[in-house]
């Protein structure tokens, strides 16, 4: 059976880097690459690690990366997690697995089980964000969060200990915090849910550049679904 549908799925990588290791250095190009070359699929966000140390985006934001190298028990980097790692070649540590076009492609092909909605500006030292979630598709009891990371889409003007001179889309905080809005409930094809918020801008180079990504994750098997 052939059929001709609209994709609706958008693919999240969540990036562990570092502006002091050289391993990082390469691989946050290799996904720069990939990412501009589906950016109609792809929306990455990058976590500046403490360790090595004296990297200074994670200087400025130390506890959102921590918390969530906790929430993948994750140690070293780079290390990539494409939709949240529930699969072996999601989870990317760029020696024995690395980014590939072809699972790419596929997992956008995938159907979601939400689609979002997102609004935001920046005003008044505050960015203000708007989302709208709705379920396409009925799910029993589940607990699942909602999480808005604010990112800084590219940074030049620093020299990383890599020697990086331009670093993209850096985590610079999240909403409400790293643990996110965690809501159980049983999901209703239809119903739609409404999140409101602010972050109070800090240590951005360019505030007026800031933007909000909003994804919805299973808390138990760490999938995300949009």
């Amino acid at each position: 059976d052939i059929a001709i549908v609209e994709r609706n799925k958008m693919i999240l990588i969540e990036h562990f880097t570092n502006s002091s290791d050289n391993e990082s250095a390469d691989a946050d190009e290799r996904l720069t690459s990939l990412a501009q070359r589906y950016s109609t699929n792809i929306i990455d966000i990058r976590y500046h690690t403490s360790n090595p140390p004296d990297d200074p985006f994670n200087e400025d934001n130390p506890s959102v990366p921590n918390t969530r190298q906790f929430f993948y028990n994750l140690s070293g980097v780079p290390y990539a997690i494409v939709n949240g790692g529930t699969k072996n070649n999601q989870r990317i540590d760029f020696k024995t697995t690395h980014l590939s076009e072809q699972s790419i492609t596929v997992e956008s092909l995938y159907d979601s089980e939400f689609l979002i909605n997102v609004k935001s500006m920046t005003a008044s030292d505050y960015v203000y964000v708007d989302a709208e979630i709705t379920t396409l598709t009925d799910l029993p009891p589940t607990e699942l969060s909602v999480r808005m990371a604010v990112i800084e889409p590219v940074i030049t003007g620093i020299t990383g200990e890599n020697g990086s001179t331009t670093f993209r889309n850096v985590v610079r905080g999240m909403i409400p915090d790293a643990a996110g809005y965690n809501m159980y409930r049983e999901w209703i094809a239809g119903e739609k849910v409404v999140l409101q918020d602010k972050w109070e801008v800090k240590n951005a180079v360019d505030p007026s550049a800031l933007r909000v990504v909003v994804f919805i994750q299973n808390e138990s098997t760490r999938e995300v679904y949009q």
